[in-house]
């Protein structure tokens, strides 16, 4: 009994929390924030009485305003909340955060107001000794006591990524227990959803790597052009000499790159296709290199057999712009992978300070209305 009620205790708590894709559904029902409240509270005042559907509602709609103030005030368009009942309540960001940081302190504001959502429910307690009030501050403390899990995309999965990213997989670890003595398929969608979010960050830090050989890459075929650019007047009918001398000069640097696509397609020829993650992640580093110097060389000696013919027209594109748009794509990217988790030690550290902060103030707070409904269980009988 006691493990069926963790069950069911843990799906609430999920569906109450994250499950964000379904708002584009109810987006295309044309629901308002208020109709989707009184949905919500209707259907959550036949199962629990109206009053605790009240106080839900209400926990549920303060803790999304906190994302929805932070976000705003991080300059991030949000859409309307939007209630669905039994999985709680959502906004929609409109673009992505700029670093961690920002996403960190939208992700904290949620359950720092869901803190100061139930704390009028402490003077009401003292002031009715209602035990209703001590069931608003224990479930109040754990809805976001349980947001506060350091497994992405829950809100303490989005607060850890300013400090570390590594923290998912001690959390991913920490949940197989969890999971296994609750044996509900929700925690095991959640451990699904934390992993995959896990490996995706591993997937960028490949990446990121990945780009990095990539731009040495298209560095030295950018000298090449610039050493080619500066000698091209030199390709006239006027200077019949010279001309000749860096046609023939335009040729050998074509050759040159034929050779090296030939070179590293014989080495791409004998590696293998396929490699054990993280084992043979610096084999499979180095045929992705590979591979895009194959490609790289084809271009660039199919632009350097143009210049030699010294044409004033591109088939398709010219070297440089080609260049500009290939460094482009690299750095950009490789820009947002290197900084978009940067923070200093400073600031590594307040973070910490306030999450475990908030983390044992809600604990605090859930075991004080914990204990309240015990008393007045103890009282009853």
């Amino acid at each position: 009994m006691k493990k069926k009620t963790a069950g069911i205790g843990a799906a609430l708590l999920f569906l109450a929390s994250k499950f964000k894709w379904l708002v584009v559904v109810l987006k295309l029902t044309k629901l308002s924030t208020f109709i989707s409240m009184l949905i919500t509270l209707g259907a959550y005042g036949l199962f629990f009485g109206w009053k605790f559907a009240v106080a839900l509602v209400y926990l549920l709609f303060v803790h999304e305003m906190g994302h929805l103030v932070a976000a705003r005030k991080k300059g991030i368009a949000t859409s309307p909340a939007i209630f669905i009942p039994f999985m709680g309540a959502v906004i929609g960001m409109k673009e992505l955060p700029k670093n961690a940081k920002d996403e960190a302190y939208i992700a904290f504001a949620g359950p720092l107001f869901g803190l100061l959502s139930f704390l009028p429910a402490i003077p009401l307690y003292f002031w009715t000794n209602d035990p209703l009030w001590g069931l608003i501050i224990g479930f109040g403390a754990l809805l976001n006591l349980f947001n506060l899990f350091p497994v992405s995309p829950l809100d303490g999965g989005r607060i850890v990524t300013v400090l570390s990213t590594k923290i998912w997989l001690i959390g991913l670890i920490v949940l197989i227990p969890w999971m296994i003595y609750d044996g509900s398929a929700i925690m095991i969608l959640i451990f699904i959803i934390g992993l995959s979010t896990w490996w995706a960050r591993i997937k960028e830090l490949y990446e990121q790597k990945q780009l990095e050989t990539e731009l040495a890459v298209l560095n030295e075929v950018e000298e090449v052009f610039h050493e080619v650019d500066d000698k091209s007047p030199y390709l006239s009918l006027y200077e019949p000499i010279r001309s000749e001398l860096m046609r023939r000069h335009l040729i050998q640097k074509a050759e040159e790159f034929g050779q090296k696509e030939f070179d590293y397609n014989q080495l791409l020829y004998v590696m293998k296709k396929r490699y054990m993650p993280f084992k043979d992640d610096k084999k499979k580093l180095q045929r992705d290199e590979y591979a895009y110097r194959v490609s790289t060389y084809v271009t660039t000696k199919n632009f350097l057999r143009q210049w030699s013919l010294g044409l004033t027209y591109w088939e398709e594109d010219t070297p440089f712009n080609w260049l500009d748009k290939e460094k482009k794509r690299v750095t950009e990217r490789l820009t947002k992978l290197q900084t978009y988790y940067l923070t200093s030690t400073k600031e590594k550290i307040l973070w910490l300070i306030a999450y475990l902060a908030l983390v044992g103030i809600l604990t605090g707070f859930y075991v004080w209305g914990h204990d309240i409904l015990e008393s007045s269980r103890l009282l009853v009988g």
